[in-house]
């Protein structure tokens, strides 16, 4: 089952689709691994370029420049957190 936003749930009351700090992570033509053909499919990739598919998230932390990869899509506890809706 995938976790759902905790904004409004205790004890948390965060939620990383609101964290400023909570990033997604793209595929880069010049790097490996490349995306799988689902991953290209699921982006309708038109190009050749894999740079706008999405392969994760991660957290980061401007004050101390740490990158959290494999960050969870709505994983709370993101450092940092602001409610960017304010």
């Amino acid at each position: 089952m995938k976790p759902e936003c905790q904004l409004t749930v205790a004890p948390f009351y965060q939620c990383c689709c609101v964290c400023e700090y909570h990033k997604a992570v793209h595929y880069h033509c010049c790097t490996e691994p490349k995306p799988t053909l689902e991953e290209i499919s699921k982006a309708k990739l038109t190009g050749s370029c894999v740079c706008s598919v999405r392969k994760g998230w991660a957290c980061v932390v401007p004050e101390s420049g740490v990158v959290y990869d494999n960050w969870g899509e709505h994983s709370c506890g993101c450092e940092m957190f602001k409610d960017i809706r304010k």
